[in-house]
């Protein structure tokens, strides 16, 4: 596998791992929604600046 290829595997991976945990902690405590959408913004963002450095290393 290439770079790219893992590179994104890992960054589905902690997306995954990053909504399970969100889910348990969704479990013990109560949240608002504002909350939540917030961190899933902050995912968004991540995720596009990941994907935007990989694109740019395979150019």
């Amino acid at each position: 596998m290439n770079k790219s290829a893992l590179l994104l595997l890992l960054v589905i991976g902690l997306l995954v791992l990053t909504e399970t945990t969100d889910a348990y902690w969704g479990r013990r405590r109560r949240r608002r929604y504002s909350q939540k959408s917030t961190s899933v913004e902050e995912n968004d963002v991540m995720m596009n600046e990941i994907m935007r450095k990989i694109i740019q290393q395979d150019e």
